[in-house]
């Protein structure tokens, strides 16, 4: 995992313009969320599709491509 991380840091994010998007949820659907996979997952891939839009909206290219390297979060302040 470290070898993983070190080479993102050295090798792909200087090359790439970056940006950091945090999407939070509510609190009552956070519990869910936190115990089916398959939602959360469903979740991200709503989230980085509109990601993708903005982007593209925003340059001009219709056929631009987006990247990303994802952590979710499952837990609370309580850690």
């Amino acid at each position: 995992m470290s070898e993983q991380a070190a080479h993102w840091v050295d090798r792909v994010i200087p090359w790439a313009a970056t940006r950091q998007w945090v999407l939070t949820v509510p609190w009552r659907r956070r519990w869910l969320l936190a115990r089916r996979q398959d939602l959360a997952e469903g979740v991200l891939q709503v989230a980085l599709r509109c990601i993708a839009r903005f982007y593209r909206t925003q340059s001009g290219r219709r056929a631009g491509q987006t990247g990303s390297v994802t952590a979710i979060q499952r837990f609370g302040s309580a850690l």
